[in-house]
């Protein structure tokens, strides 16, 4: 991944600035949007929490009144003629046969979806699948890198020149304080040339 070219701090620096700045823009707004959605509450509801919870409570009542009646009406039923109709449907050989018609068909079914099974097509449709997902890899990679470039380049303005202008004079004056407090030695004076007598 390449990042950004950026002046002297590092673009993850930037990047951070620029998406710290983006959440502060949308924190500014959610006091509006808090008071927006509760005046939109307020005038939708209205009343209608207390006629609910009447409602609800009418439900509930009827509800249960409904279920008392269903559970009397199933213990007044008969109980022998529903034993004697499971009693018919759990014949054994009855059971028996359908077991070996239920082998049959998936017997059946095993053949016909071995038929079915192209391994050739299965491979090309899973390569032609594979060559979709690298291109869709490739596009969000795109756009991530996008979104990253974008968030240096906000951090950029949210930083702004200033403080570069300052790491100038920072470095500047750290550069002379260590010049006064180590000065460069002294080059030997080159001797004088000897005078001819």
């Amino acid at each position: 991944m390449t990042q950004p070219k950026t002046h002297r701090i590092p673009a993850p620096l930037y990047a951070a600035a620029g998406a710290g700045d983006l959440a502060l823009e949308q924190l500014r707004k959610l006091p509006t949007v808090v008071t927006d959605l509760s005046g939109k509450v307020a005038a939708d509801l209205g009343g209608k929490a207390v006629v609910t919870g009447f409602e609800l409570r009418q439900k509930a009542t009827e509800t249960l009144r409904t279920a008392n009646q269903t559970a009397a009406e199933l213990r007044g039923r008969s109980v022998p003629a529903e034993l004697n109709r499971l009693r018919e449907a759990a014949d054994v050989n009855r059971l028996r046969e359908v077991a070996d018609l239920n082998r049959l068909r998936e017997a059946a079914d095993v053949n016909r979806l071995r038929e079915l099974t192209d391994l050739d097509r299965l491979r090309g449709l899973a390569a032609g699948n594979a060559v979709v997902v690298v291109a869709s890899a490739q596009a969000a990679q795109e756009r991530a890198l996008a979104a990253y470039a974008e968030l240096v380049a906000r951090g950029e303005r949210v930083v702004g020149a200033g403080v570069l202008e300052a790491a100038d004079t920072v470095n500047a004056d750290i550069a002379a304080t260590e010049a006064e407090l180590n000065p460069a030695p002294a080059t030997p004076a080159a001797p004088a040339p000897a005078a001819k007598a």
